[in-house]
């Protein structure tokens, strides 16, 4: 089951395993919430679909960054790096 590792800066705060679809925003009713004014209030998604894992950005105000490219959706791979504002998104 993939993984996703949240960091801040040089610390980890969490990790969290996927098994379905995820929103990570602001909004205290993300699944992931980012305590960073960066980020939207529902900033992101990662939708399940079959076997493979799809991330959309929800028309973010400052975007949703894949591997340092700006997205607004694309497909996750191991070793996959998403940035949201001052967060970094590790898929596994």
């Amino acid at each position: 089951m993939p993984t996703l590792t949240i960091k801040a800066g040089s610390k980890e705060i969490s990790s969290f395993e996927i098994d379905t679809s995820i929103i990570i925003g602001r909004s205290q009713d993300s699944d992931i919430q980012l305590d960073d004014p960066a980020a939207s209030l529902t900033h992101a998604i990662i939708d399940k679909e079959g076997g493979e894992f799809i991330l959309r950005d929800l028309g973010s105000t400052n975007g949703t960054f894949l591997n340092k490219k700006k997205i607004t959706e694309s497909e996750l791979t191991p070793g996959d790096v998403i940035m949201i504002g001052r967060h970094f998104l590790f898929f596994k």
